[in-house]
């Protein structure tokens, strides 16, 4: 993946919703990365392309203009974060 545009995850609070090490552990790839390793996770719409994120990522993240919702169904190669616009 080009890394070009990637945004880093330094506003990553330790709090943010996300799922447990465990709960990736059988999907598939799901057992190749370590807790606090990052990775980068692609974006669809919205500001970024690219997002260095820390793993185990967060399920959604604020920007200006809506919400980035993590897809993580399948392998972690293919998550994407998908833009919400938030309404009128």
């Amino acid at each position: 993946m080009d890394t070009a545009g990637a945004v880093r995850a330094t506003d990553d609070p330790d709090d943010d919703p996300r799922h447990s090490v465990d709960w990736y552990r059988d999907l598939p790839g799901g057992r190749s990365l370590r807790a606090g390793q990052q990775f980068l996770i692609r974006c669809v719409d919205g500001p970024w392309r690219v997002r260095l994120e820390t793993f185990p990522p967060r399920l959604e993240i604020e920007v200006p203009g809506g919400v980035y919702i993590l897809e993580d169904d399948g392998s972690i190669h293919r998550w994407t974060y998908r833009l919400v616009p938030r309404g009128p």
